[in-house]
């Protein structure tokens, strides 16, 4: 708990402007972090935030997932 309220402070003193977002990724696979990103989204993309934001998250989930598939898998 006191670490998402350190990482919501963290992220409000990296916001440049009022058009800038942070959206954070963490991914977990029975209880344990397999990815963890961040990226700044800006109002002047041509998409809207959240539609931005759901795409980033989705790309980062979809990349740890076909990760551990492979390590599940000895590929890896």
């Amino acid at each position: 708990m006191k670490t998402n309220w350190i990482k919501r402070i963290a992220a409000f003193f990296r916001r440049r402007a009022n058009c800038e977002h942070i959206a954070e990724v963490v991914v977990y696979v029975d209880g344990r972090v397999v990815e963890q990103k961040s990226k700044s989204i800006f109002e002047e993309y041509g998409k809207t935030e959240r539609f931005a934001a759901l795409s980033f998250a989705n790309g980062v989930v979809s990349a740890a997932f076909g990760l551990e598939r492979r390590r599940m898998k000895g590929r890896a």
